[in-house]
């Protein structure tokens, strides 16, 4: 057994948390987010019909049309997300709701009948808004990385741009 999420899931959340970010602003293209979120273009055209059944999609056709997140999302869990593409979650098949003939004399059960209700309840209380806040934050950190990259790159071609601010301790004196 893989306690794995399946391609399907990944690529979902994925797809999920960018329409969050971006649930202010206009819908996003079908190429966009293939490009941006690494998701062949094919298996996105698949998986976004599963989206839309489950209400957490929806689509704008035409100029400026694409995709966008259905609901605010603090109202989409990370499960509803999961369970919309893939079915219900389960760590072992005898939590899936069939009932195990052996749950009663199976010393293992308990434990997968906590590590279910932990799991499902990690899944269900963390919702697009707050992975949307944290890919946004991520983003942001990134994007000073990149300029403080750039800064160092520009410094070590030509030292002589940069002056130091008045009293600064590593300043040469002149």
């Amino acid at each position: 057994m893989n306690l794995q999420l399946s391609r399907t899931s990944e690529y979902a959340v994925r797809l999920m948390v960018r329409l969050a970010m971006e649930s202010n602003r206009k819908p996003l293209a079908v190429a966009e987010l293939a490009r941006t979120q690494d998701i062949p273009e094919a298996y996105l055209q698949k998986l976004l019909p599963a989206l839309a059944k489950a209400e957490l999609v929806r689509a704008r056709r035409g100029p400026g049309g694409g995709f966008a997140v259905a609901r605010p999302p603090a109202e989409i869990s990370l499960r509803q997300v999961i369970e919309a593409v893939d079915g219900p979650i389960g760590v072992n098949s005898c939590m899936l709701g069939g009932g195990c003939h052996r749950a009663v004399r199976c010393p293992v059960h308990r434990v997968w009948r906590i590590a279910q209700r932990l799991l499902l309840a990690l899944l269900e209380e963390t919702d697009l808004a707050m992975l949307a806040a944290e890919g946004q934050a991520l983003a942001a950190a990134d994007d000073a990385l990149a300029v403080s990259v750039g800064l160092t790159e520009l410094l070590a071609e030509r030292p002589e741009s940069y002056t130091p601010p008045t009293g600064c301790p590593w300043a040469e004196p002149q």
